[in-house]
C-alpha cells in the first residue's frame, strides 16, 4: 500500500553533495546509539545524501532553525513567581512561531500558577489531580490524586506547585506533599500548621519553601512560615505580618511581601527553628487597592502600582517610576530584562547598568487588555504575553514589535502564568494545556533518520513541510519498511473540529482553496471548511459542504457573490477539490477535471474577523463534517488550469505550489499547525490521525518501480526506545 508524500531528487541531491561529502550516517543499536560512519557506496545515490547529511545543514531552512533553537534550550524549568527566583533556568530560547506541539485536555480547569517542566516532563495541577506530561509528546506519564484530608472531607484542590531535587512539591489547602518527579511517588507530606481551608502558596530559596498562608479563622492574617524541601519538616515561622498577604518574592536571601493593605514589606529569611523572620522595611505605595505583581532578582525589586513601573533596591531605595499606558497587571523578570504589562500594552527595562528604560509597545485593542496577575515570559529574543481576548503574543525582544499571534479558542479561563522550557512555550486555558514549539527532532540526525523520527512518531506534516522546502514533488518518496507515511485528520460527524485561526494576507477578490476529503454519510450536510458567521447559507467569508447522499457539494464566497452547487457522486473514496475565485468567477474542479463554474462578483469578506474551521460549521447552527480530511492549501490567487492539475498529480501528500501566494498550508499529517509562510497554530478538538490509505495517482499508473533503503534505529518518544526500521525511497515512472 504506497501513499505519499513525493518529492524530486536530482536538484535535490546536487545541492546536498556541495556541503556535505560522501559518508554515510548509520546506526546499529536499541539503546542510544553511537553513531559512526561507512563509506557509501555511490556517492550519486539520493539515498547517501539523505543519510550523510545533517538536518542542521539546511540552515535556509525557517523550521529547521527553529528546531535548533529547541535543541538548545536546557532540562530546567522556567523560572516562574512560585520557583526559586535565583534559578534562572538556562533556557535562553523560546519558540519562534505559535506551532502547536500538543494539547491535553485535563478532567478539571487548569490551576493557575502550577506548570512547571523538568526531568523531561510539565507538570500541572488539575482539579486534584496532579498531571505528569511527556514534554515532547504530551503523553501522559503519571497522574496523583492529592491527599485525602479528613477535616476537609474531600480530595484537597492543588494550588502550586514547584520543582526541586527530583521532586514535584505541590500544596493543597491543607496539605504540602512532595512527590517523585519520575513517577508519581508520595516522597513526604507535611501538614500546614494552621486550620484547614488555608490557601498556601510556595517559594524556593536555599533548599527550604518559604510560604505564606491565609487563615479563614484570622482573615487579616498571612503568616509566614518555611520548611525544609527534602523532607518536610518546618524550620520557622513568622507572625509579624499581620495583613494578608497578596505577593510573595524572594530577593538576595530576603523575603519581600505585598500585602492587602497595600504596603510591602522586607523581611529576613528564615534560616532555623530558632530564628524567624524579622521585618527590616515596611512602606505603603500610593496606589490603590494594594500593588499588582511583585518580583525579585539579585537586588532589585519590581511591582506595579496604578500606571507605575516601579523599580526599587532591597534597601528600599528607589531606582525608578515610570508611568505606563494604563494599569500595571503584571510584571516580571529574566535576566537582566524587566517586562511590564499594563492594560494595553508592554514595557521593558533593563536591569543591566543604570536599570534604563528600553521600549513601550502599544497593544491593538482586537487583543483585549492584560488579565490580572499577567506574567510574561521572556527568552534571550521574545517577549511572550497572553490577553483577554484569549491572544497570545510574541514580541521582539529588542524593540517590542510584535513578531506573530495566535488566537486561543478553547473555553473557559485564561490562566496567566506561562512556563518556558524545552524550548517550548507552555499556556493553558481552561482545561486545556497547549505546548507551543518546533518539530521534536534532533538536528545533529542525518536528514533520512530525522524525516523517518518524525514519521514513525506521527510528525508526518513536519516531515512533509522540510521535504517540500528541498524539492517540489515528483514521483519519489520517503519510506519506512516499504511503505511511505501519510497520515489524514479524522473528524467524528459529532464534535470534531480544527479552529485554524484567519489569515489577514488573503486579497479581497482573489483565492484558491484545495483539499482533499473522504466522507462517510451522515444524511446532513456536512461543512467541509467555513469561514463566516452564519450557519448554511452564509452570505460572507467562505463556505464548503456537502449535501445530503453526498451526492454534491456547495460552495459560497463572499458578500454578493452567488452561491454555487454542483451534483457529484462523491462516494467513500479520496476526492480532490479545488475553487478558485478571481473577482468574476467561481471554478470549480474534482480530482483534476474543471466541473463546473458560475458567475460571481464582489470581494470576500468576513475572512480577517472570523475564524477559519475546518469540520464544522463556524456560525451558531453546528454542522458536523464525518470521514478524513488532508493537505488543505489556500492561496491569495487564483490557480491556472494546468497548475490544478499539478497538485491533483501530486496525490494526498503533495507539496503547496511554490512562488503562488500560498497563505495556509495545512498537511494534517499527524498535527494540525499551518506550514505556510505564518507558521500558524491550528487547534483541534476531538481529532484523531489514522493512515490515509491512499496511492498517488502517478504510483498508480507507473510501469517501473524501485526502491532503495537503509537500516536505521528510530526513536519512538512514546517507549523512549530505538527500533530498527528500513527507511529509503521509492521512485517509479
Amino acid at each position: 500500500m504506497i501513499k505519499g508524500f513525493v518529492f524530486t531528487l536530482d536538484a535535490l541531491f546536487a545541492l546536498l553533495l556541495a556541503g556535505i561529502g560522501i559518508s554515510l550516517l548509520l546506526f546499529f543499536a536499541y539503546t542510544a546509539p553511537t553513531p559512526y560512519y561507512v563509506q557509501a557506496s555511490s556517492s550519486s545515490s539520493p539515498l547517501s545524501g539523505f543519510a550523510s547529511a545533517k538536518l542542521g545543514s539546511l540552515s535556509s531552512i525557517p523550521l529547521v532553525n527553529f528546531i535548533a533553537q529547541q535543541d538548545a534550550a536546557s532540562n530546567q524549568t522556567w523560572p516562574m513567581p512560585i520557583k526559586d527566583q535565583y534559578n534562572d533556568g538556562g533556557n535562553n530560547n523560546g519558540p519562534q512561531a505559535f506551532t502547536l506541539n500538543y494539547v491535553f485536555n485535563a478532567t478539571a480547569a487548569i490551576v493557575n500558577g502550577t506548570i512547571v517542566s523538568d526531568y523531561g516532563n510539565v507538570y500541572f495541577g488539575a482539579g486534584n489531580v496532579i498531571y505528569a506530561l511527556n514534554v515532547s509528546t504530551g503523553n501522559t506519564s503519571w497522574t496523583s490524586n492529592t491527599l485525602y484530608n479528613s477535616v476537609l472531607n474531600t480530595d484537597p484542590v492543588v494550588n502550586a506547585d514547584l520543582l526541586y531535587g527530583g521532586f514535584l512539591i505541590y500544596a493543597t489547602q491543607a496539605d504540602i506533599v512532595a512527590l517523585s518527579a519520575y513517577n508519581g511517588s508520595v516522597v513526604w507530606s507535611s501538614p500546614t500548621p494552621y486550620i484547614a481551608g488555608n490557601k498556601v502558596k510556595l517559594y524556593l530559596y536555599d533548599g527550604k519553601l518559604i510560604t505564606y498562608v491565609y487563615d479563614s479563622s484570622s482573615p487579616s492574617s498571612s503568616p509566614l512560615y518555611a520548611i525544609y524541601a527534602n523532607n518536610g519538616t518546618t524550620v520557622g515561622s513568622s507572625t509579624q505580618h499581620q495583613n494578608v498577604i497578596q505577593y510573595l518574592a524572594i530577593s538576595n536571601g530576603q523575603i519581600v511581601a505585598s500585602s492587602s493593605s497595600g504596603s510591602i514589606s522586607m523581611f529576613t529569611q528564615i534560616l532555623n527553628s530558632s530564628y524567624s523572620a524579622g521585618q527590616i522595611w515596611t512602606m505603603t505605595p500610593s496606589c490603590s487597592p494594594y500593588p499588582i505583581g511583585l518580583a525579585a532578582y539579585l537586588d532589585i525589586i519590581a511591582y506595579g502600582c496604578g500606571d507605575n513601573a516601579n523599580l526599587n533596591s532591597v534597601s528600599n531605595s528607589p531606582i525608578f517610576s515610570a508611568v505606563q499606558g494604563s494599569a500595571v497587571s503584571g510584571v516580571s523578570i529574566y535576566s537582566d530584562s524587566i517586562a511590564f504589562q499594563d492594560s494595553s500594552g508592554v514595557s521593558l527595562y533593563s536591569a543591566a547598568g543604570s536599570y534604563s528604560y528600553q521600549w513601550s509597545e502599544s497593544i491593538p485593542s482586537s487583543y483585549g487588555t492584560a488579565v490580572l496577575n499577567a506574567t510574561p515570559a521572556i527568552s534571550s529574543s521574545s517577549v511572550y504575553t497572553l490577553w483577554s481576548n484569549k491572544y497570545l503574543l510574541m514580541q521582539n525582544l529588542s524593540t517590542g514589535a510584535i513578531t506573530a499571534n495566535t488566537s486561543i479558542p478553547y473555553s473557559g479561563s485564561i490562566n496567566p502564568y506561562m512556563a518556558l522550557a524545552y524550548g517550548r512555550l507552555f499556556a493553558s486555558v481552561g482545561s486545556h494545556l497547549m505546548a507551543f514549539g518546533s518539530c521534536p527532532v534532533n538536528t545533529n540526525d542525518s536528514i533520512l533518520s530525522a524525516i523517518g523520527t518524525l514519521y514513525i512518531n506521527g510528525r508526518g506534516s513536519c516531515a512533509s513541510y522540510i521535504l517540500s522546502k528541498l524539492q517540489q514533488p515528483s514521483n519519489y518518496a520517503i519510506t519506512i519498511n516499504g511503505l511511505v507515511q501519510q497520515n489524514a485528520a479524522q473528524f467524528n460527524g459529532a464534535s470534531s473540529q480544527i479552529n485554524v485561526i484567519s489569515t489577514s494576507l488573503l486579497r479581497p477578490n482573489y483565492i484558491t482553496l484545495s483539499l482533499w476529503v473522504q466522507l462517510i454519510s451522515t444524511g446532513n450536510y456536512q461543512y467541509i471548511v467555513d469561514t463566516s458567521s452564519d450557519s448554511q447559507t452564509s452570505t460572507s467569508g467562505m463556505t464548503f459542504q456537502v449535501t445530503p447522499g453526498l451526492n454534491g457539494y456547495y460552495i459560497t464566497f463572499g458578500n454578493v457573490i452567488n452561491n454555487g452547487f454542483t451534483s457529484f457522486n462523491i462516494g467513500s473514496g479520496w476526492n480532490q477539490f479545488v475553487f478558485t475565485y478571481a473577482g468574476a468567477n467561481v471554478y470549480t474542479y474534482v480530482n483534476g477535471q474543471q466541473e463546473s463554474t458560475f458567475t460571481a462578483s464582489g470581494n470576500i469578506i468576513g475572512w480577517n474577523s472570523d475564524p477559519i474551521v475546518l469540520g464544522e460549521s463556524e456560525g451558531g447552527n453546528a454542522v458536523w463534517m464525518k470521514g478524513n480530511l488532508a493537505n488543505v492549501q489556500i492561496y491569495n490567487t487564483s490557480l491556472s488550469p494546468s497548475q490544478i492539475t499539478t497538485l491533483y498529480q501530486e496525490g494526498i501528500g503533495g507539496s503547496p505550489l511554490p512562488a503562488s501566494g500560498l497563505v495556509g498550508w495545512w498537511p494534517l499529517n499527524g498535527n494540525t499547525n499551518s506550514y505556510a509562510n505564518q507558521y500558524t497554530a491550528g487547534y483541534p478538538t476531538d481529532i484523531q490521525f489514522q493512515t490515509a490509505s491512499y496511492n498517488s495517482v502517478s504510483l498508480q499508473s507507473s510501469y517501473s518501480v524501485t526502491s532503495q533503503s537503509v537500516p536505521i534505529p528510530l526513536l519512538n518518544y512514546s517507549k523512549g526506545a530505538y527500533k530498527l526500521y528500513n527507511v529509503g525511497i521509492y521512485s517509479w515512472k
